[in-house]
Protein backbone atom coordinates (compact mmCIF):
# COMPACT_ATOMS: atom_id res chain seq x y z
CA UNK A 1 0.00 0.00 0.00
CA UNK A 2 1.56 3.47 -1.03
CA UNK A 3 1.84 5.87 0.97
CA UNK A 4 0.70 9.84 0.36
CA UNK A 5 2.62 12.88 0.69
CA UNK A 6 1.27 16.34 -0.53
CA UNK A 7 4.24 18.44 -1.69
CA UNK A 8 1.70 21.29 -2.03
CA UNK A 9 1.40 22.11 1.33
CA UNK A 10 4.59 22.45 2.68
CA UNK A 11 3.44 25.13 5.92
CA UNK A 12 3.47 22.48 8.89
CA UNK A 13 6.58 21.15 7.45
CA UNK A 14 8.20 24.49 7.51
CA UNK A 15 7.42 25.24 11.00
CA UNK A 16 9.38 22.43 12.49
CA UNK A 17 12.78 23.00 13.64
CA UNK A 18 14.38 20.20 11.77
CA UNK A 19 15.52 20.57 8.28
CA UNK A 20 13.27 17.92 6.22
CA UNK A 21 14.18 17.47 2.47
CA UNK A 22 12.16 14.96 -0.64
CA UNK A 23 14.77 14.03 -2.91
CA UNK A 24 14.72 11.55 -6.03
CA UNK A 25 17.04 8.77 -7.07
CA UNK A 26 19.42 10.61 -8.44
CA UNK A 27 19.65 12.58 -5.54
CA UNK A 28 17.73 15.82 -6.66
CA UNK A 29 15.95 18.24 -4.15
CA UNK A 30 12.19 18.33 -4.72
CA UNK A 31 11.57 20.40 -1.42
CA UNK A 32 13.06 21.57 1.42
CA UNK A 33 11.74 22.76 4.24
CA UNK A 34 12.69 26.78 5.71
CA UNK A 35 14.89 24.86 8.29
CA UNK A 36 16.70 22.98 5.75
CA UNK A 37 17.17 25.60 3.10
CA UNK A 38 18.85 28.05 6.19
CA UNK A 39 21.53 25.45 6.97
CA UNK A 40 22.10 25.01 2.77
CA UNK A 41 26.05 24.13 2.54
CA UNK A 42 25.21 21.52 5.27
CA UNK A 43 22.19 20.61 3.57
CA UNK A 44 24.15 20.34 -0.27
CA UNK A 45 26.64 18.07 1.44
CA UNK A 46 24.82 15.54 3.07
CA UNK A 47 22.59 14.65 0.24
CA UNK A 48 25.47 14.13 -2.15
CA UNK A 49 27.34 11.70 -0.24
CA UNK A 50 23.89 9.45 0.25
CA UNK A 51 23.61 6.42 -2.27
CA UNK A 52 20.27 7.44 -3.01
CA UNK A 53 19.44 4.88 -5.39
CA UNK A 54 20.43 1.97 -3.45
CA UNK A 55 18.25 3.62 -0.61
CA UNK A 56 15.43 4.28 -2.29
CA UNK A 57 15.51 0.88 -4.19
CA UNK A 58 16.38 -1.27 -1.07
CA UNK A 59 14.10 0.65 1.55
CA UNK A 60 17.22 1.52 3.53
CA UNK A 61 17.00 3.23 6.70
CA UNK A 62 21.01 5.39 7.19
CA UNK A 63 21.46 6.87 10.62
CA UNK A 64 24.49 9.15 10.77
CA UNK A 65 26.00 11.77 12.88
CA UNK A 66 28.23 14.53 11.32
CA UNK A 67 30.26 17.36 13.22
CA UNK A 68 30.20 20.71 11.10
CA UNK A 69 31.46 24.19 12.15
CA UNK A 70 31.53 23.07 16.16
CA UNK A 71 28.47 21.74 15.74
CA UNK A 72 26.55 18.07 15.89
CA UNK A 73 23.79 17.16 13.45
CA UNK A 74 21.94 13.70 13.39
CA UNK A 75 20.43 12.52 10.07
CA UNK A 76 18.38 9.94 8.91
CA UNK A 77 17.78 8.96 5.28
CA UNK A 78 15.27 6.56 4.20
CA UNK A 79 12.94 5.80 1.37
CA UNK A 80 9.15 6.68 2.04
CA UNK A 81 7.58 4.79 -0.95
CA UNK A 82 6.39 7.73 -2.31
CA UNK A 83 5.06 8.09 -5.66
CA UNK A 84 5.30 11.14 -7.75
CA UNK A 85 3.54 11.59 -10.60
CA UNK A 86 5.49 13.72 -13.75
CA UNK A 87 5.89 14.06 -17.48
CA UNK A 88 8.41 11.60 -17.11
CA UNK A 89 5.90 8.93 -15.52
CA UNK A 90 5.91 8.00 -11.46
CA UNK A 91 9.38 8.26 -10.16
CA UNK A 92 9.86 7.20 -6.20
CA UNK A 93 11.41 9.08 -3.77
CA UNK A 94 13.48 9.35 -0.67
CA UNK A 95 13.38 11.87 2.56
CA UNK A 96 15.72 13.11 4.93
CA UNK A 97 15.51 14.57 8.17
CA UNK A 98 18.32 16.75 10.27
CA UNK A 99 18.54 17.82 13.42
CA UNK A 100 21.06 19.42 15.29
CA UNK A 101 22.35 17.59 18.25
CA UNK A 102 25.11 20.22 19.59
CA UNK A 103 23.94 20.31 22.69
CA UNK A 104 23.33 16.77 23.30
CA UNK A 105 26.70 16.13 22.37
CA UNK A 106 27.90 18.34 24.89
CA UNK A 107 26.05 16.27 27.15
CA UNK A 108 27.29 13.16 25.96
CA UNK A 109 30.94 14.45 26.40
CA UNK A 110 30.43 15.85 29.49
CA UNK A 111 29.09 12.45 30.84
CA UNK A 112 32.10 10.53 28.80
CA UNK A 113 34.19 12.41 30.46
CA UNK A 114 32.65 11.71 34.19
CA UNK A 115 32.26 7.99 33.85
CA UNK A 116 36.40 8.23 32.89
CA UNK A 117 36.84 10.49 36.00
CA UNK A 118 34.73 8.43 38.09
CA UNK A 119 36.49 5.05 37.02
CA UNK A 120 39.87 6.82 38.00
CA UNK A 121 38.29 8.06 42.03
CA UNK A 122 36.99 5.09 41.92
CA UNK A 123 40.18 2.76 40.75
CA UNK A 124 42.29 5.41 43.43
CA UNK A 125 39.56 5.01 45.98
CA UNK A 126 39.51 1.14 46.26
CA UNK A 127 43.55 0.67 45.94
CA UNK A 128 44.47 3.34 48.31
CA UNK A 129 46.62 2.39 50.96
CA UNK A 130 44.76 4.60 53.19
CA UNK A 131 41.46 3.99 54.58
CA UNK A 132 38.92 6.59 52.94
CA UNK A 133 35.50 6.99 54.61
CA UNK A 134 32.27 8.30 53.56
CA UNK A 135 29.09 8.73 56.26
CA UNK A 136 26.33 10.85 55.17
CA UNK A 137 24.94 13.63 57.81
CA UNK A 138 23.26 10.84 59.86
CA UNK A 139 26.69 8.75 60.65
CA UNK A 140 25.30 6.08 57.83
CA UNK A 141 28.22 4.57 55.96
CA UNK A 142 27.98 5.12 52.90
CA UNK A 143 31.29 3.86 50.65
CA UNK A 144 34.85 2.97 52.57
CA UNK A 145 37.85 1.82 50.62
CA UNK A 146 38.95 -1.80 50.83
CA UNK A 147 42.18 -1.32 53.27
CA UNK A 148 39.21 -1.37 55.90
CA UNK A 149 39.94 -4.86 56.05
CA UNK A 150 43.30 -4.37 56.79
CA UNK A 151 42.89 -1.97 59.35
CA UNK A 152 39.54 -2.72 61.17
CA UNK A 153 39.24 -6.37 60.17
CA UNK A 154 36.39 -6.21 58.47
CA UNK A 155 35.29 -6.15 54.75
CA UNK A 156 33.70 -3.08 53.58
CA UNK A 157 30.57 -5.01 52.64
CA UNK A 158 30.09 -5.35 56.38
CA UNK A 159 30.73 -1.58 56.91
CA UNK A 160 28.48 0.45 54.34
CA UNK A 161 24.96 1.14 55.70
CA UNK A 162 26.07 0.65 59.23
CA UNK A 163 26.05 3.50 61.50
CA UNK A 164 29.32 5.02 62.88
CA UNK A 165 27.82 5.18 66.62
CA UNK A 166 27.28 1.35 66.54
CA UNK A 167 30.59 0.69 64.98
CA UNK A 168 31.88 2.94 67.40
CA UNK A 169 30.43 1.25 70.16
CA UNK A 170 31.17 -2.23 69.46
CA UNK A 171 34.92 -1.40 69.81
CA UNK A 172 35.32 -1.83 65.81
CA UNK A 173 37.50 1.76 66.09
CA UNK A 174 37.87 4.66 69.34
CA UNK A 175 37.13 7.47 68.79
CA UNK A 176 34.36 7.28 65.66
CA UNK A 177 36.15 10.39 64.14
CA UNK A 178 32.23 11.04 62.23
CA UNK A 179 30.91 11.77 65.58
CA UNK A 180 33.31 14.11 66.22
CA UNK A 181 32.59 16.00 63.15
CA UNK A 182 28.90 15.94 63.51
CA UNK A 183 29.64 17.12 67.38
CA UNK A 184 31.59 20.09 66.48
CA UNK A 185 30.73 20.92 62.98
CA UNK A 186 34.30 21.01 61.62
CA UNK A 187 37.31 19.27 61.02
CA UNK A 188 38.93 17.20 63.21
CA UNK A 189 42.14 15.40 63.16
CA UNK A 190 42.64 12.42 66.17
CA UNK A 191 44.34 9.94 66.86
CA UNK A 192 42.45 6.28 66.39
CA UNK A 193 42.76 3.37 68.10
CA UNK A 194 40.88 -0.18 65.90
CA UNK A 195 39.79 -3.45 67.40
CA UNK A 196 43.22 -5.09 65.42
CA UNK A 197 45.15 -3.24 67.74
CA UNK A 198 46.36 -1.02 64.78
CA UNK A 199 47.00 3.18 66.00
CA UNK A 200 45.49 5.17 62.65
CA UNK A 201 45.94 9.39 62.17
CA UNK A 202 42.27 10.39 60.79
CA UNK A 203 41.56 13.62 59.44
CA UNK A 204 37.70 14.27 59.20
CA UNK A 205 36.27 16.52 56.83
CA UNK A 206 32.91 18.11 56.94
CA UNK A 207 30.51 18.43 53.35
CA UNK A 208 27.94 20.86 53.96
CA UNK A 209 24.83 21.76 52.11
CA UNK A 210 24.30 25.81 50.71
CA UNK A 211 22.57 26.25 54.28
CA UNK A 212 25.34 25.28 56.01
CA UNK A 213 24.28 21.58 57.23
CA UNK A 214 26.31 18.80 57.24
CA UNK A 215 25.44 16.56 54.72
CA UNK A 216 28.55 14.33 54.01
CA UNK A 217 31.83 13.43 56.35
CA UNK A 218 34.46 12.34 54.43
CA UNK A 219 37.78 10.53 56.75
CA UNK A 220 40.87 9.42 55.82
CA UNK A 221 42.82 7.44 58.05
CA UNK A 222 46.90 6.73 57.86
CA UNK A 223 48.07 3.92 59.45
CA UNK A 224 51.07 4.56 61.87
CA UNK A 225 51.73 1.63 63.80
CA UNK A 226 55.25 0.78 62.46
CA UNK A 227 55.52 4.86 62.92
CA UNK A 228 55.23 4.93 66.25
CA UNK A 229 57.05 1.47 66.78
CA UNK A 230 60.14 3.02 64.95
CA UNK A 231 59.93 6.33 67.00
CA UNK A 232 60.23 4.26 70.36
CA UNK A 233 62.75 1.77 69.39
CA UNK A 234 64.35 5.08 67.67
CA UNK A 235 64.03 6.98 71.40
CA UNK A 236 66.06 3.58 72.84
CA UNK A 237 68.25 4.12 70.66
CA UNK A 238 68.99 7.38 70.84
CA UNK A 239 69.45 7.22 74.76
CA UNK A 240 71.91 4.36 74.55
CA UNK A 241 73.90 6.22 71.96
CA UNK A 242 73.69 9.33 74.79
CA UNK A 243 74.73 7.29 77.45
CA UNK A 244 77.89 6.07 75.94
CA UNK A 245 78.38 9.82 74.52
CA UNK A 246 78.10 11.03 78.17
CA UNK A 247 80.75 8.27 79.20
CA UNK A 248 82.93 8.94 76.62
CA UNK A 249 82.83 12.47 77.50
CA UNK A 250 83.54 11.86 81.23
CA UNK A 251 86.85 9.78 80.56
CA UNK A 252 87.99 12.54 78.68
CA UNK A 253 87.42 15.10 80.62
CA UNK A 254 89.59 12.78 83.44
CA UNK A 255 91.96 11.95 81.39
CA UNK A 256 92.50 15.79 80.77
CA UNK A 257 92.31 16.85 84.26
CA UNK A 258 95.04 14.78 85.21
CA UNK A 259 97.09 15.60 81.64
CA UNK A 260 98.10 11.81 81.72
CA UNK A 261 97.46 9.05 79.18
CA UNK A 262 99.38 5.81 78.40
CA UNK A 263 100.88 5.78 75.37
CA UNK A 264 101.22 2.35 73.28
CA UNK A 265 100.91 0.78 69.83
CA UNK A 266 99.90 -2.85 69.81
CA UNK A 267 96.63 -4.05 69.31
CA UNK A 268 97.17 -6.10 72.68
CA UNK A 269 97.65 -2.81 74.76
CA UNK A 270 94.46 -1.41 72.85
CA UNK A 271 92.51 -4.22 74.16
CA UNK A 272 93.87 -3.69 77.38
CA UNK A 273 92.99 -0.27 77.59
CA UNK A 274 89.04 -0.94 76.56
CA UNK A 275 88.46 -3.06 78.91
CA UNK A 276 90.48 -1.07 81.58
CA UNK A 277 87.92 1.78 80.65
CA UNK A 278 84.73 -0.65 81.29
CA UNK A 279 86.21 -2.00 84.30
CA UNK A 280 86.90 1.79 85.70
CA UNK A 281 83.49 2.68 85.33
CA UNK A 282 82.57 0.03 88.11
CA UNK A 283 82.34 -1.14 91.45
CA UNK A 284 84.34 -4.04 91.40
CA UNK A 285 87.46 -5.81 92.68
CA UNK A 286 89.89 -6.19 90.45
CA UNK A 287 93.43 -7.88 90.10
CA UNK A 288 95.97 -7.17 88.23
CA UNK A 289 98.65 -9.93 87.50
CA UNK A 290 102.24 -9.94 85.66
CA UNK A 291 105.92 -10.20 86.21
CA UNK A 292 107.94 -7.88 88.13
CA UNK A 293 108.55 -4.40 85.89
CA UNK A 294 105.81 -5.25 83.57
CA UNK A 295 104.26 -1.75 84.94
CA UNK A 296 100.98 -3.20 86.96
CA UNK A 297 101.34 -0.39 88.87
CA UNK A 298 100.71 2.07 86.08
CA UNK A 299 97.87 0.38 85.24
CA UNK A 300 96.39 0.44 88.55
CA UNK A 301 96.69 4.44 88.88
CA UNK A 302 94.91 5.01 84.95
CA UNK A 303 92.11 2.32 86.76
CA UNK A 304 92.17 5.01 89.33
CA UNK A 305 91.87 7.61 87.35
CA UNK A 306 89.07 6.83 85.53
CA UNK A 307 86.86 5.57 88.21
CA UNK A 308 84.72 7.27 90.00
CA UNK A 309 86.66 7.55 93.29
CA UNK A 310 89.78 9.58 91.20
CA UNK A 311 89.55 12.15 94.00
CA UNK A 312 89.91 10.05 96.53
CA UNK A 313 93.26 8.78 98.28
CA UNK A 314 94.67 5.78 96.39
CA UNK A 315 96.12 3.44 99.02
CA UNK A 316 99.53 0.84 98.09
CA UNK A 317 100.88 -1.29 100.40
CA UNK A 318 104.16 -3.53 99.40
CA UNK A 319 102.87 -6.73 101.91
CA UNK A 320 106.50 -7.74 101.25
CA UNK A 321 108.02 -5.71 103.58
CA UNK A 322 105.17 -5.89 106.44
CA UNK A 323 106.32 -8.56 108.82
CA UNK A 324 103.66 -11.47 109.39
CA UNK A 325 102.50 -10.54 112.40
CA UNK A 326 101.33 -6.91 111.47
CA UNK A 327 99.46 -7.63 108.31
CA UNK A 328 96.56 -8.66 109.21
CA UNK A 329 96.39 -5.29 111.78
CA UNK A 330 97.92 -3.25 108.82
CA UNK A 331 95.08 -4.59 106.62
CA UNK A 332 91.96 -4.39 108.94
CA UNK A 333 93.25 -2.33 111.90
CA UNK A 334 92.88 -2.69 115.27
CA UNK A 335 90.56 -1.49 118.34
CA UNK A 336 92.49 0.27 121.22
CA UNK A 337 94.64 -1.92 124.04
CA UNK A 338 93.84 -5.01 121.24
CA UNK A 339 97.63 -5.73 122.42
CA UNK A 340 100.86 -4.49 123.67
CA UNK A 341 101.85 -1.34 122.39
CA UNK A 342 98.96 -0.66 120.54
CA UNK A 343 97.55 3.03 120.14
CA UNK A 344 94.98 3.93 122.62
CA UNK A 345 92.76 5.43 119.58
CA UNK A 346 92.81 2.21 117.68
CA UNK A 347 93.64 2.11 114.41
CA UNK A 348 91.86 1.92 110.85
CA UNK A 349 92.70 -0.94 108.59
CA UNK A 350 93.98 0.03 104.70
CA UNK A 351 90.62 -1.82 103.26
CA UNK A 352 88.93 0.92 105.42
CA UNK A 353 90.80 3.92 104.83
CA UNK A 354 90.91 2.67 100.96
CA UNK A 355 86.98 2.48 100.97
CA UNK A 356 86.59 5.79 102.33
Amino acid sequence: MERGLSLQEPVILDALPIGILIVDVEGKILFQNRTAVAWGMLVEHLVRQMDWMKIIQEDMLVREQVHVNERWYAFQAMSIGLKERSQEGINAIGMMVIEEITEYQKLKKELDEYRTSFQDLQTIFDNSYDVIYVSDGSGITMRVSSACERLWGMKKEELVGRSVFELEAEGVFRPSVTRLVLETGRKVQVLQETMTGRRLMVVGTPIKDASGRIVRVVNASRDVTEIEELERELHQLKSIVEGYRRQIVKLQERREAHGERLVYRSKAMEKLVALIERVAATDSTVLILGESGVGKEIIVNYIHRLSSRANKPLIKINCAAIPDSLLESELFGYEPGAFTGADKHGKAGLFELSHE
